[in-house]
């Protein structure tokens, strides 16, 4: 029950002090402290203890083949060195631990659930198309404007009706307003907005070879700054732009090196 417009008279800082503390047990220590029109909430979070999780036994297994660069085993039993070839789901460590007496007998088998770190060195193919026709956006410069006013759930237009006879076939919405006095927006809820439709006709066009290019390549750098986000380490990438027919095409040959983390 606090928003923007309460009566100070009626703001308890004790009593928000004790809400917050009893509903947010994350909350260890809160301080309300009223000055003036303003009300000031300080809080400061504590550490919960959260319970560690039982992994279960696991093989880590290769999420795309390629070549082992490294691989560092803390857990479980190697299966491959650095240097080999590996195929898509070959186990890269074992979650099974084989325990050996002292006369190289085996004694028994343990189950763990695998950890290292294996990199493996990949080679995938990019490919992109684009059509070398297509429709390009203009404004025909005619327009129309509507404003709205909002006020708590009632909602009130005006624009001129005569702009209206006519109606676009295609066109943009431009809004532009928001909330009047928004400290105050839960207390007194009134918005305006303008929006302007602007008309728009397409015609056919095509791309010349460089904006072509710059679009595929752009479309491809995207993509790169995707697989980096994702733990890929981007080591060459060679792209070429080709027409055939009526369709531009990048190809690409990406090399790139990942840390495995799938069991």
């Amino acid at each position: 029950d606090i928003y923007g417009g309460v009566a100070v008279n009626k703001v308890q800082c004790a009593k928000i002090e004790e809400v917050i503390r009893r509903k947010y047990e994350d909350i260890g220590w809160a301080s309300v402290e009223k000055k003036g029109s303003m009300l000031y909430v300080r809080l400061q979070e504590v550490q919960l203890v959260k319970e560690e999780k039982q992994e279960k036994p696991a093989h880590l297994i290769a999420a795309q083949s390629g070549k082992v660069v490294s691989i560092v085993t803390s857990r479980g039993t190697a299966k491959v060195r650095a240097g080999a070839k590996v195929e898509k789901g070959d186990i890269l460590i074992s979650g099974v631990v084989r325990i050996i007496g002292d006369n190289q007998e085996l004694l028994g088998k343990d189950y763990v659930h695998a950890e290292g770190t294996v990199v493996i060195q990949s080679q995938k193919k990019y490919q992109k198309k684009l059509k070398e026709k297509y429709q390009k956006k203009s404004y025909t410069g005619d327009k129309k404007r509507v404003y709205q006013c909002n006020i708590g759930d009632k909602q009130f237009f005006f624009y001129n009706p005569l702009n209206y006879l006519e109606t676009f076939e295609k066109y943009d919405i431009i809004r532009d307003g928001g909330q009047m006095c928004p400290s105050l927006s839960l207390r007194f809820p009134v918005g305006f907005w303008k929006k302007t439709f602007r008309e728009v006709e397409y015609k056919t066009a095509k791309y010349s070879r460089e904006e072509a290019a710059d679009i595929l390549n752009r479309q491809r750098e995207e993509y790169l700054n995707r697989q980096e986000a994702k733990g890929y380490q981007i080591l060459s990438s060679q792209s070429k732009v080709e027409k055939s027919g009526d369709t531009y095409i990048l190809n690409d040959w990406i090399t790139w090196n990942r840390e495995q983390d799938q069991y």
